[in-house]
């Protein structure tokens, strides 16, 4: 990653109005009210690039937007990236869906992860991440990226796997669970092997503090 992980997200705004972000598909929203209620596209409707995108990557999207719960699908637009990723997110709370809030912290667990992941095979410093995570989770990826790092050095193959290819990002879903509370799990891969993260970050202050950071095949 070319950027650390700053953490500058504001916790949200509880009657903040639904604002545009120009990187986002606002076609999906429209579409899906056309959707029948079984999350079929009627025949001879077209996808959005959003729908589009996720069905690509084996995600079956949510084409029925009439539910209580406010979401908001979008893509992550950045040169960190090299490609447009599609995310989802939803509000578990009352109130509007803010876009702009949506997009940055699908933004920032997005790169949190990947430098976590960079960190744990040897290729980042961890003061990118260190005023980020939680001491706990800090510690833990000390020792687990000392036990790869032992394991790569005695296996050129777990090398070649884990230590060389960079990371490709392909989806990532999002939750605010409540106004202190944001979890999000990110699909993303390391050559041909996928790999499934869990971020669950609190609101410490005017801070956002990860505490759990975990990943895996």
């Amino acid at each position: 990653m070319d950027d650390s992980c700053e953490n500058d997200v504001p916790p949200p705004e509880a009657n903040e109005p639904f604002s545009e972000v120009p990187p986002s598909d606002q076609g999906s929203a429209s579409n899906a009210k056309r959707a029948d209620k079984s999350g079929k596209k009627r025949e001879g409707e077209n996808l959005t690039e959003w729908e589009r995108i996720s069905l690509e990557l084996g995600r079956k999207p949510v084409f029925d937007y009439d539910k209580t719960l406010p979401s908001y699908d979008g893509f992550l637009n950045s040169d960190l990236f090299g490609r447009k990723i599609p995310f989802h997110y939803i509000q578990i709370m009352p109130g509007p869906c803010d876009a702009e809030f949506a997009y940055s912290m699908n933004m920032f667990a997005a790169q949190l992860i990947c430098n976590v992941v960079d960190i744990f095979r040897g290729r980042q410093k961890e003061a990118r991440v260190e005023r980020v995570l939680s001491e706990a989770c800090m510690r833990k990826l000390r020792n687990a990226s000392a036990q790869i790092a032992a394991q790569m050095k005695k296996d050129v193959r777990i090398y070649a796997q884990l230590g060389l290819l960079p990371i490709t990002v392909y989806y990532v879903d999002s939750w605010l669970v409540s106004p202190t509370c944001f979890e999000s799990t990110v699909l993303m891969g390391i050559g041909g092997r996928r790999l499934c993260s869990n971020l669950k970050c609190v609101l410490k202050g005017s801070a956002w503090k990860c505490e759990v950071a975990d990943f895996g095949v």
